[in-house]
């Protein structure tokens, strides 16, 4: 939290002479109560470690983690068939074209703010492509620093699939999550195999900024191709696009919108509203979960403005603390625990986390990971890891492997 609120801030200096814009001390007030009450819950869930982690829990022995070939074969195949469908959605929608890049920034216009989108086959398949692609890297994270696992990169290949799966959904979010997974994933399996007192070596930590360095060049690069028209040199791009938020949380604060929705939660809890309307427990008239654009010395900066914009318009200050505690409150006694996570735990959390790194962005906490999507998302994963982890196809018939062996016997993709 700490470190993505100095990147959001730094970014925003670095753009300063650029947007013109002059911050208000209100801003800076709001944004240090909202962490404030974000330390608070973390510091009183760590005097509580010792009371809330009782029981008989044992800290869970990594070991080597072996997919099935035939199995293997399978998903690759069913990723492609999920890519190539998707593909064929978004040229109908767009309406084609000899340009990728036009071709997606057709579609991205076409679905962005309305109902419009692929069809729930695509959909349901491209969610299974993701389910599968935290799952492999899971399985690759695990094996490459438990270290001598032969052929480890091929479980690469379901994330790749599926990145470009994102790619020519006209978004790149996903990419980012899947990065973020990565690092808390790496973290906690690192620490599983050196101990929990120990800290990164500084070349561990140097390579991990190298490579986040690398992927936000990546990120830069693809923007043409996912229809974003922006010719910003590398660091103005990054950093307009990082630091946006700082300047126009301010602007919220100043002049906040006059024609908000009446409908409770509309902003904070959009992904749990459309679930309910979605199962007709409720009716509302479809609104975009997208905010307004805002800009400043004629410079265009966006429509992000931090986790507590959302809260704010519809609860107010005091309910954009009650639902800060309750977040950091959930996240830190889930991290109090992390060295009793089996591995489908491990993956839980990290699906579930990533929010924390975005929060000085947006609120994908109670926007997305609070719904009965993700929920249904959590069974199917579950039923997902169990199929790829422990069962394998001998002569025709699937053997299920004991939790206890972690890894399948014959025809392994090691």
């Amino acid at each position: 939290m700490s470190a993505s609120y100095i990147v959001r801030i730094l970014s925003a200096y670095i753009n300063q002479d650029i947007w013109d814009y002059t911050y208000h001390i209100e801003m800076i007030e709001v944004i240090a109560l909202g962490l404030s009450v974000f330390y608070l819950a973390n510091l009183m869930a760590y005097m509580t470690k010792g009371r809330v982690c009782t029981g008989s829990h044992s800290i869970t022995e990594m070991k080597p983690l072996y997919i099935n070939a035939i199995i293997y074969v399978l998903i690759i195949l069913l990723q492609s068939i999920a890519l190539l469908l998707y593909l064929r959605e978004v040229v109908s929608i767009s309406g084609g074209g000899i340009n990728f890049g036009k071709m997606m920034n057709s579609f991205r216009m076409a679905t962005y703010s309305s109902e419009m989108g692929v069809s729930t086959l695509a959909s349901q398949l491209y969610k299974f492509s993701f389910i599968c692609a935290q799952i492999f890297l899971l399985v690759f994270l695990n094996n490459a620093i438990y270290r001598n696992v032969k052929n480890n990169i091929l479980n690469l290949f379901p994330v790749i699939i599926y990145s470009i799966n994102v790619l020519i959904s006209a978004s790149r979010f996903n990419i980012l999550v899947l990065m973020i997974e990565a690092l808390i994933l790496y973290n906690i399996l690192w620490h599983k195999k050196n101990g929990w007192k120990r800290s990164f070596k500084f070349k561990t930590i140097l390579k991990m900024l190298i490579l986040v360095c690398v992927f936000f060049y990546g990120f830069y690069w693809v923007r043409t191709l996912v229809g974003r028209e922006n010719d910003s040199d590398l660091i103005t791009y990054i950093t307009s696009y990082s630091g946006g938020s700082i300047p126009l949380f301010d602007m919220f604060l100043q002049n906040p919108p006059s024609d908000g929705s009446e409908l409770w939660g509309a902003e904070t809890f959009y992904g749990l509203l459309g679930d309910l309307k979605s199962l007709r427990i409720i009716n509302f008239t479809h609104y975009s979960s997208h905010l307004e654009f805002r800009s400043s010395n004629g410079v265009l900066i966006g429509n992000v403005y931090t986790a507590f914009r959302r809260q704010i318009n519809d609860f107010g200050l005091f309910g954009m603390i009650i639902l800060q505690f309750i977040c950091s409150a959930i996240f830190s006694v889930a991290y109090s625990r992390k060295q009793y996570f089996s591995n489908f735990g491990m993956l839980i959390y990290a699906m579930s986390a990533y929010p924390l790194f975005l929060h000085s962005i947006n609120d994908s906490f109670y926007m997305s990971i609070v719904s009965i999507g993700t929920v249904y998302t959590f069974v199917l994963s579950y039923m997902f890891y169990n199929f790829i982890i422990r069962f394998s196809i001998r002569d025709g018939k699937i053997v299920i492997h004991k939790k206890k062996t972690g890894m399948s016997l014959d025809n392994n993709v090691r």
